[in-house]
């Protein structure tokens, strides 16, 4: 079974940090948009999916009759009768009871808030569309409408960002009491309004001090981290991304979406209209395509799988892909255990907390 990804691009704007695939206003594009997203499923033929997620953008910025016509359509076209998870991107700006309802009618379990900080002043440099009191509002329309499963998004690593700035953020974002915690760092990407500002990021020392401290901190208020970013109660690990880090099969719908399914990798355009254009001439907006070898996909499952606090089996992969792991992978392995870096933990090659810091650096010698 694979994972369904579905991107709804727009934001009413762009927070300055984003380099991801949005469209800003283009309200009045919203039904030819979604006449395209249809177009495009169609061409799956009811495959069968266990995990659905609605990213963007800000995917509640939909009308009701947008959010009712999306999942109609992909209830219509894929198999989602053993789906176990489906998860929903939302901002506190523009969330409402009417929306929230819609989202539970349809079968919708998990809301993803971005939440990004709890400092006023540190939103407004973000350039978020939101002040501290809607996240608070957002929350409690969220969990009165019935969720019981919601993940909150936070940047850390801001500019200027204090610890003890950071440990107030982590306060807030556990006085919540919310089931799982997506924690960045701040990156800087060319595609961002930041890189163009000349914004830098802070210290690797700096960086370092404030993800020990998340860890501290969220261990403390009985978070489990299960991956170098995500954090959850017993039970709440996202279905949806274990797939990705498990390097599992999954289907992107929409502009700007990645697909890898069967070895094969592709991905849309970045362009809204000529997205809706391609999909309307081809059914298709593919612009990029290529075939994943079994070698590669083996190393890829490697990398990403060490993502996971839990780590990776080497026999169960190699017994999954059908080969080897090859000899110079196992030495470079064999090399970041003796440097403290990797460690064998069960049956599983797991990152330490000292390689945790510098996975980055792991995945490159490990690539």
């Amino acid at each position: 079974m694979s994972a369904l990804y579905v991107h709804i691009p727009f934001c009413e704007k762009k927070c300055f940090y984003c380099s991801f695939a949005v469209s800003i206003g283009q309200k009045q594009r919203f039904d030819k948009y979604l006449t395209s997203l249809k177009k495009e499923s169609a061409k799956f033929n009811s495959v069968s999916l266990d995990t659905i997620y609605i990213g963007g953008g800000t995917p509640t910025l939909l009308e009701i009759q947008h959010l009712d016509f999306l999942f109609k359509f992909i209830y219509e076209n894929f198999d989602a009768k053993n789906v176990k998870e489906i998860t929903v991107e939302a901002n506190p700006e523009g969330l409402t009871k009417a929306k929230l309802d819609v989202l539970k009618a349809n079968k919708v379990s998990r809301i993803s808030l971005g939440v990004q900080t709890f400092d006023g002043e540190q939103l407004k440099s973000l350039g978020r569309a939101h002040g501290v009191d809607e996240i608070y509002s957002a929350y409690e329309l969220i969990r009165n409408a019935g969720f019981d499963n919601v993940n909150l998004d936070l940047i850390f690593g801001l500019p200027d960002q204090s610890l003890l700035e950071l440990k107030e953020d982590l306060k807030h974002i556990c006085a919540l009491d919310s089931e799982h915690l997506s924690i960045y760092a701040l990156t800087v990407d060319p595609k961002s309004r930041f890189f163009t500002k000349g914004v830098a990021l802070q210290t690797s020392d700096e960086q370092i001090a404030k993800y020990e401290l998340i860890i501290s901190e969220l261990k403390r208020n009985k978070f489990d981290q299960y991956e170098v970013s995500n954090f959850a109660k017993a039970g709440f690990e996202s279905l949806h991304n274990i797939k990705y880090w498990e390097c599992r099969d999954y289907i992107g719908l929409g502009m700007g979406a990645h697909s890898f399914v069967n070895g094969k990798r592709w991905s849309n355009s970045e362009k809204l209209t000529e997205y809706i254009s391609m999909i309307k001439n081809n059914a298709e907006a593919i612009v990029e395509a290529e075939e994943i070898t079994v070698a590669q996909q083996l190393t890829e499952a490697l990398v990403f799988g060490l993502r996971m606090n839990r780590g990776v089996n080497i026999d169960a992969l190699q017994t999954r892909y059908q080969q080897p792991l090859p000899d110079e992978k196992r030495e470079k392995i064999y090399y970041l255990m003796d440097h403290g870096l990797l460690m064998k933990k069960d049956e599983c090659i797991v990152v330490t907390e000292q390689g945790r810091l510098v996975l980055d650096t792991i995945s490159a010698q490990l690539i």
